[in-house]
């Protein structure tokens, strides 16, 4: 069936409801931030430290809850960070910085940083991915607020920028393409019943706008990245 009839016959679904849309998911144990990156060659100073943002987050019943965040270069696995930063906090807190990766020699010590080979990325690797998840709860991120930055260390909880920076090239949770809604590799009318299903349990994996809430810009949102297809 065709992927605009499909949608159209969806969003006679009627639905009243007005939000604004901002960028927030929601980081769950079964649905990771995945950030998607590139560095040019020839950054100086060469950056011993690469830290991530994540801003002002939320982070709901995280009873016991770590996070756990990989980074690869090219499916090279570089390294993992470990951390209970957010512990048993309810509500919302800034994470600033809320991962770090360093190499051996750096002095950088701010959220037990992993100790990674950043030397593939210094040289100019054409892209690097890193994946965070949670043990448990739910982490709620604006995604607009990530940001990457490098550089060289010079103390425990500060670093000078290099001249080249890492530049994120996609960002997302869960699945690269929202429109393949169950994931089974294909657009068709079972992404649409899925939706609707998550949308009717108040699946907030539905929020197809990132407003924090459900309602029927969200049918909207959906119907356009379900008609714009997958990469």
């Amino acid at each position: 069936m065709d992927r605009a009839l499909i949608s159209s016959l969806v969003l006679s679904t009627t639905l009243a409801s007005a939000a604004i849309a901002n960028n927030e998911r929601r980081i769950t144990p079964s649905e990771p931030l995945f950030i998607c990156f590139e560095v040019a060659p020839g950054a100086t100073p060469t950056p011993d430290t690469l830290v991530v943002y994540l801003g002002e987050v939320e982070a709901t019943q995280p009873t016991g809850t770590r996070r756990a965040t990989l980074i690869d270069s090219q499916a090279i696995f570089l390294g993992e960070h470990t951390t209970d930063a957010f512990g048993d906090v309810v509500g919302t807190f800034e994470l600033e910085p809320g991962i770090t990766f360093r190499t051996a020699s750096s002095p950088y010590t701010v959220l037990e940083p992993a100790v990674v080979d950043l030397a593939a990325l210094i040289d100019g690797t054409a892209r690097a991915d890193i994946t965070l998840t949670v043990s448990s709860g739910e982490l709620i991120v604006d995604l607009d607020e990530v940001r990457l930055e490098w550089g060289v260390a010079t103390g425990p909880d500060s670093f000078t920028p290099s001249d080249v920076q890492p530049v994120i090239t996609n960002l997302y949770v869960g699945s690269p393409c929202y429109a393949d809604f169950d994931r089974n590799g294909q657009l068709d009318v079972f992404d649409f019943l899925a939706f609707l299903t998550a949308f009717d349990r108040r699946d907030f994996r539905a929020d197809c706008d990132g407003c924090g809430e459900l309602s029927i810009f969200d049918f909207i949102c959906f119907q356009n990245a379900f008609v714009a297809g997958c990469p």
